[in-house]
């Protein structure tokens, strides 16, 4: 079973034209379409490695289009790529229009943040995401570079299980919605490093203009929110009692435990719990499916190139089960089916209008996870591509690195002499730290000439 079927829209038949050419015949318009075949889940694999693998595909072997091939991946270890010499490149996000010029990159996973920086500061690694709490300090220290991204296209939101009361009732969902006040928290836990959202959509995406946004967005308002409450008959006597759940990382436990402060203040009760991000999706389904129980309300992260993930959440039966309305399912469907871009925008709008009105979701802030890298500072030529994707296609190494001796055991003297030095970055999946050994034998290395 594929899980990205749906993104690429209501396609009837894929006809082969000639070795370049295909034609989609889909049942209804499908705005994104395009935009979605710019994702890498749209990347050409082979038939044959897939029919091959089958569902040990990407685990045991892989062959795909990418600037590196797959040579082993070690579930809970590493995953080791090297360059694709016949890679030829057509985009836009890398200079480099051939073979990257590091010959191996070994991704390594390391579970705590603390350890990869640690590892990189004495020099066994080269890039790692950063603790937050270390950002300020990394930035004045010259042998670091600090690489953040800039069209993350992410949103951290709340949303409520409405599958039962408190919040099938829209009073309810308002009254948290006024007891929490985003900015504040997160000028608290971040102090500066996201910004504080009120739109349903990342300002990468369009429209999202946080202005227009304001006009229809509940503001902070313990006091309104107290009255919420009162109306729907809870008191200090019987206060509403909920659950909060987020998953681990990126400080979200904190910015949750402020929000928990908020809530409390006017007299909402909460228990909080933190899990990683795969048992949380599972148990928001779960709490959606129940009739009966506590309110429930998850903090949750998203991040796609197009306003069309709106669909994906919200739409009949609605993602993992939660919230929709027939009401919605029609804005949502002419999202999704308008292809003027102008009026597709305004098609936009009005489902953000929804949403915030209606108090089915609570904007919070952007980006949310994996915007911020680290490395040494001979890495040069790496880059951040849209999504907060790194991209290591430009990478070289402005110093020899000296000689080393290698982290993990020896290698044997067949390999290069040549060979480089490999990356470490964070996993999308799994969201663990991930590092690797700065030189794999020991011998004196240097970037490869570049090449065309």
């Amino acid at each position: 079973e594929n899980n990205t079927t749906e993104s690429w829209g209501p396609i009837e038949t894929v006809e082969v034209v000639d070795d370049l050419t295909v034609t989609v015949k889909m049942s209804q318009a499908f705005s994104p379409f395009l935009r979605f075949l710019a994702d890498p889940y749209s990347s050409m694999i082979c038939p044959s490695a897939i029919q091959t693998y089958n569902n040990k595909f990407g685990i045991e072997g892989a062959i795909g289009t990418g600037p590196f091939k797959f040579v082993e991946w070690t579930q809970g270890e590493k995953l080791v790529l090297e360059a694709n010499p016949e890679y030829k490149n057509y985009g836009r996000q890398v200079e480099n229009s051939g073979t990257p010029y590091i010959k191996k990159l070994i991704i390594k996973t390391m579970p705590e943040k603390e350890a990869s920086l640690a590892a990189l500061e004495s020099g066994e690694i080269h890039l790692t995401e950063p603790p937050l709490e270390e950002i300020s300090a990394l930035e004045e220290d010259s042998k670091f570079k600090l690489h953040t991204a800039e069209n993350s296209g992410q949103i951290v939101f709340l949303e409520f299980v409405t599958s039962r009361p408190p919040f099938d009732d829209e009073k309810a969902r308002q009254a948290v919605t006024y007891a929490i006040d985003p900015k504040k928290a997160t000028e608290e836990v971040f102090a500066g490093l996201v910004k504080p959202s009120e739109c349903a959509i990342a300002d990468v995406m369009f429209p999202s203009d946080e202005k227009l946004c304001s006009e229809f967005s509940i503001k902070p308002d313990p006091e309104e929110a107290k009255i919420l409450l009162e109306e729907l008959g809870y008191s200090e006597d019987q206060p509403l009692e909920i659950t909060l759940l987020t998953w681990k990382g990126g400080n979200r436990q904190k910015v949750i435990e402020n929000f928990q402060t908020q809530l409390e203040e006017v007299g909402i009760k909460t228990k909080l719990e933190t899990m990683d991000i795969g048992t949380l999706n599972a148990r928001i389904k779960e709490e959606n499916s129940q009739t009966e129980g506590n309110g429930v309300i998850d903090m949750m992260g998203w991040s796609w190139y197009d306003p069309d993930f709106l669909y994906t959440l919200w739409h009949s039966p609605g993602w993992m089960g939660g919230y929709h309305s027939d009401e919605l399912d029609t804005l949502l469907t002419e999202m999704r089916t308008t292809t003027n871009l102008e009026e597709r925008q305004e098609k936009v709008i009005e489902v953000q209008k929804y949403l915030l009105k209606n108090a089915v979701m609570m904007p919070l802030y952007s980006p949310g996870w994996m915007w911020n890298y680290v490395s040494s500072s001979d890495v040069e030529g790496f880059k951040i591509g849209a999504f907060n994707r790194p991209l290591f296609n430009d990478v070289k190494f402005s110093n020899t690195i000296e000689e080393k001796e290698a982290v993990e055991s020896p290698v044997s003297s067949e390999k290069e002499e040549s060979e480089q030095p490999v990356i470490t970055e964070e996993s999308q999946q799994d969201q663990e730290s991930i590092s690797s050994p700065k030189n794999e034998q020991e011998v004196e290395v240097s970037p490869s000439p570049e090449k065309e």
